[in-house]
């Protein structure tokens, strides 16, 4: 069976979050962990990605296996950000997710201060589909809670990889603007973030 047929015989559910939204550097991460779990009581409910501990994180992948659950991943490059708006960006992503794998129900973390404006938005491109947005939606939600994790540990491992030495990725952090100052130009470094260094 091909994954479109399989996606529409199935009633499959979606958790959404994203990581490195505000970060400078590297690109943005949004992951949706999904089932056709009719009863979302057997997963349990996990810490999100900023209560979990270093084992739940690196260790994510795995827990996805044991619980019979799928991710998918779009990933948003430094340029594309610096070029267009990120609510949109983040919107469109959340769109293509939930059409990719057919999902008919949706939990969304919410990154608009009011949750209910974003949901009418993601209603406006998926009207068939039930959508629940809230903020803080990770630490509620089973689902959105594993996805959160699963889109800090890719980038956490992205910042292992490519910028070992940059710290956090947030202008708050001394490691993170001696890296941006030294690599100004890369392709790594988000222009728009920038601006007043």
């Amino acid at each position: 069976m091909n994954e479109e047929i399989y996606f529409k015989e199935k009633s499959i559910t979606v958790g959404i979050d994203e990581a490195c939204k505000g970060e400078a550097l590297g690109p943005l991460f949004i992951v949706g962990v999904y089932t056709d779990l009719e009863d979302l009581s057997k997963i349990p409910l996990f810490p999100d990605s900023k209560k979990a501990t270093k084992t739940q994180i690196d260790g994510i992948f795995t827990l996805l296996k044991k619980y019979g659950l799928n991710y998918v991943v779009r990933e948003v490059e430094p340029i594309v950000l610096d070029n267009n708006n990120l609510n949109k960006i983040i919107k469109d992503e959340v769109v293509n997710i939930i059409r990719k794998i057919s999902a008919k129900k949706a939990y969304v973390d919410s990154h608009y201060n009011n949750s209910k404006n974003y949901e009418a938005l993601l209603k406006v491109s998926l009207p068939n589909v039930k959508i629940v947005t809230e903020n803080r939606l990770d630490s509620s939600n089973n689902l959105v809670a594993l996805a959160s994790i699963v889109a800090k540990n890719l980038k956490n491992n992205f910042y292992k990889q490519h910028l070992p030495s940059a710290g956090s990725g947030n202008l708050n952090d001394i490691r993170t603007i001696k890296y941006i100052l030294a690599n100004k130009y890369s392709k790594l470094v988000r222009q728009k973030w920038i601006r007043n260094l």
